[in-house]
């Protein structure tokens, strides 16, 4: 049930049909109770069909391209569209880290129309995927979609996406205390260290990000060092980032 498409909720409004109904219905006559009994079964009925019937359109008028417009922040903010199995297993774990919460692979699919069951999703659910981009809840994106569209990108200060990275191009980002590294684009949202100052990162390194945000903590997913296994490295876990820039040759 999508509780969050309409400001009338069909059900509340049947609850307080009934207790009118039965306000009245106490007030009456004893001689009239039974005939008012009757009506008021009749209009309980009648109401229940309206409620389904305002519930279905609703259902049919979903906000849909406030949720595609979601979907396609969430694929900004990690670098890549989301369309096979491997994909919604990366955005679980993203999510996860980003928000310390958790969504099923069947839920995402079912989000992104990869299965069947959209009309399903809750605004639980979308509120945690609009955390994940930087809203409180889905009733934030949604102001802030009505007010901006997609003119302009929300996801918390200022942000650096990956897929406005040229390949090659290098990404300078710095974070307390006094720490600092360059980060060379391998295109497709990996990157590999190429400076590192005061940090425990080490040139060689190689993530996958999909966005720098300022005053954020910056996730690199797929972290490889050396011989290690893959993992999820976090920088600036305090204060977030500081300085976002593109690299140029001229500042060496």
């Amino acid at each position: 049930m999508l509780t969050y498409i309409s400001n009338t909720d069909p059900y509340n409004l049947v609850l307080s049909r009934v207790a009118s109904v039965r306000r009245s219905l106490g007030s009456a006559p004893p001689t009239s109770r039974n005939r008012k009994c009757f009506f008021f079964r009749k209009k309980v009925a009648n109401f229940l069909i309206f409620a389904v019937q305002l519930q279905n359109k609703t259902m049919r008028e979903p906000y849909d391209n406030e949720i595609a417009a979601l979907r396609r922040m969430i694929e900004q903010s990690i670098g890549r569209s989301v369309t096979t199995p491997a994909d919604f297993a990366y955005l679980r774990e993203i999510i996860a880290v980003r928000c310390q919460d958790t969504l099923s692979d069947s839920t995402l699919k079912r989000i992104w129309g990869y299965v069947k069951g959209y009309g399903s999703t809750n605004a639980t659910t979308l509120s945690l995927l609009a955390r994940c981009v930087g809203f409180r809840d889905w009733q934030d994106f949604l102001q802030h979609h009505t007010t901006h569209g997609e003119t302009s990108h929300y996801i918390l200060n200022d942000t650096l996406y990956a897929n406005d990275i040229a390949k090659n191009a290098s990404v300078l980002v710095t974070w307390q205390p006094d720490r600092r590294c360059r980060f060379l684009h391998l295109g497709e949202g990996r990157f590999e260290v190429t400076e590192s100052v005061n940090s425990k990162l080490q040139t060689g390194d190689t993530f996958h990000c999909g966005c720098f945000i300022v005053g954020q903590p910056l996730y690199l997913y797929d972290f490889k060092h050396g011989d290690d296994p893959a993992s999820v490295f976090v920088v600036g876990k305090r204060g977030g980032l500081g300085e976002v820039k593109i690299w140029k040759e001229s500042h060496q």
